[in-house]
């Protein structure tokens, strides 16, 4: 009865995970089918079931979403090298001080997975492995070869592996019996888990420059938010901007820097905006410029369209955008009715 009520139980919670996110459903399977392999889950019957359910949520309530995006989805299915040029290369710029974020993101990941590949070969080789984690932490990495998830694939792929690498790990410096946890051993953890502190408040918080969000700029969006028209267009210039905490639904949301990623402009760049935008049909539009947006552009470099500064120049010169607000921390620019914005 017990292991029938565990077993009901995780059935439950593979239920409820499949609709709630779109990555987690592939790394259950891979988990599931990897302790299959190793001979390590007596309850073969979770693959067929996990399979059924996340078979049956994409064929009964994504197939709108899917039948307009299969060939972005699967475009990419294989091709590790765009993964990881997405997920790394790509990342690998900017200014100096989110070099070094990045370079220290990049050593402390490939340390953890170095630590843990020897953990597995000491274990191994002293016949004291427990495969279940082995089988747990290299799991994962079955993800990289669907598709570069937006640039976040390899960082997916670390943090599903990463309790399972840190058991591992831990393996290494933590006797399995408490009588041999002597005084030097004791030391060696302190120093070792303060060194990773300092590597986490690096590499989690070095760019936290970019994350953090003034009062002024909350009162920007607030204050779009009161102007903006139901249904306008709103556009900023960057990803980083504290926006759709309300109203998700309420407005057609754009970032100009993926926008342009996506097709680059024809010609000079506020010219360009207008078009995209009498295109859209919306009964208004606005771009908002903000401290963070600035930030974010120094430290990770200009796009090669140009900089949000030499944006803003623009847009104000141009005669197209009228500035409807100006504030401490954020500009609000409206699109002049004049252009034919119906």
């Amino acid at each position: 009865p017990g292991a029938a009520g565990a077993l009901a139980v995780v059935m439950g919670v593979i239920a409820v995970q499949v609709p709630s996110h779109q990555l987690t459903p592939f790394a259950m399977l891979c988990a599931i089918a990897a302790l299959l392999l190793v001979r390590r889950l007596s309850a073969r019957g979770l693959l067929p079931f996990t399979l059924a359910a996340v078979a049956g949520w994409m064929a009964f309530m994504t197939i709108p979403y899917l039948s307009g995006n299969l060939a972005a989805l699967t475009g990419s299915l294989g091709k590790v090298n765009a993964t990881v040029s997405s997920n790394v290369g790509e990342r690998v710029a900017g200014s100096e001080g989110h070099m070094l974020v990045v370079y220290a993101r990049v050593a402390a990941s490939v340390a953890l997975w170095a630590l843990a590949l020897f953990a597995v070969l000491r274990e191994r080789r002293r016949r004291t492995l427990d495969v279940r984690l082995a089988a747990l932490a290299a799991a994962p990495f079955a993800l990289a070869v669907l598709q570069p998830y937006g640039g976040e694939m390899v960082l997916r792929v670390y943090l599903f592996a990463l309790p399972f690498v840190a058991l591992l790990v831990a393996g290494l410096a933590v006797p399995r019996r408490a009588a041999a946890l002597r005084p030097q051993r004791i030391a060696v953890l302190m120093a070792f888990s303060l060194l990773l502190l300092g590597a986490f408040t690096i590499t989690r918080y070095g760019n936290e420059r970019a994350n953090l969000f003034t009062r002024g700029e909350v009162e920007g969006v607030e204050r779009l938010y009161r102007i903006a028209p139901p249904g306008s267009l709103l556009i900023a210039v960057s990803p980083n901007l504290p926006w759709q905490a309300q109203h998700y639904v309420g407005y057609d949301y754009e970032v100009l820097s993926r926008w342009l990623k996506k097709e680059p402009p024809k010609g000079p760049l506020v010219d360009d905006l207008v078009s995209r935008i009498l295109e859209r049909r919306r009964p208004a539009a606005y771009v908002i410029v903000t401290r963070s947006q600035r930030v974010y552009d120094r430290l990770l470099g200009s796009a090669p369209w140009g900089s949000v500064d030499a944006f803003e120049r623009e847009l104000r010169s141009s005669g197209r955008f009228q500035l409807t607000y100006d504030g401490r921390d954020a500009r609000i620019y409206r699109l002049a009715w004049a252009v034919g914005v119906r």
